[in-house]
This record gives C-alpha cells, sequence and structure tokens, in this order.
C-alpha cells in the first residue's frame, strides 16, 4: 500500500447512528432569547444568546466578555469594599505614593 493511500476499511466505526433532528429546546432557551436584544451591547449576552448548536467561534466575543467579568468583578468588590470597610479604600497606605486611588485598592485586603 503506498503511503498517499486510504485503507480500505475505515479506522474507526460510529457504535450508533448520527442523530438527524436537532435536540429539542432547553429550557434556558427562553432566556437565551430574551438576551438578544442586548447582545449589540454585550460580549456576554451575545455568548449567553447564541444557539448552542452553532459551531463558529469568535474569539474577540470571549476577550470582551473576560473584559466585561473583570469589570463587573472590580465594581462589584469595590461597592462591598466600601459599605463594609470604607478605610481600606479612604486610606490605604499606597493611596499617598500613587497619589490617587488604584482600582486595586478594593482588592488587597482579605474580607
Amino acid at each position: 500500500m503506498s503511503p498517499n493511500s486510504a485503507p480500505a476499511t475505515p479506522l474507526f466505526r460510529m457504535a450508533s447512528p448520527a442523530p438527524s433532528a436537532p435536540p429539542a429546546a432547553e429550557p434556558s432557551a427562553n432566556l437565551c432569547k430574551r438576551l438578544a436584544c442586548l447582545d449589540k451591547y454585550s460580549a456576554i449576552a451575545y455568548l449567553l444568546s447564541r444557539d448552542q448548536a452553532e459551531q463558529i467561534v469568535y474569539p474577540r466575543y470571549y476577550l470582551s466578555a473576560s473584559h466585561e467579568v473583570f469589570a463587573i468583578v472590580l465594581v462589584i468588590t469595590w461597592v462591598i469594599t466600601l459599605a463594609f470597610f470604607p478605610e481600606q479604600i479612604f486610606e490605604h497606605p499606597a493611596k499617598p505614593i500613587i497619589g490617587s486611588f488604584n482600582p486595586c485598592f478594593g482588592w488587597d485586603y482579605p474580607p
């Protein structure tokens, strides 16, 4: 057998035939349809509103979604720190050195 010719028998055999009909809609499909109106404004909403059967992956949306998650987490931690431990932000030891507030001031101390 030459190196360019394919073997006469397939190397792998399917145990069962592939399904011909798409799977039934999941209960979360309704939520995904609701998020479709936000997909122009949020990469997270765009990714959640896409059909799971769609196999096209756009890396820029995942990068944008990671930035959105980072911003959301930053806002949540600042709100919690300001609500319960405001002195950790306003009297932070690095504030005189930097001269302004740093986004990491909300993360520097354990809760």
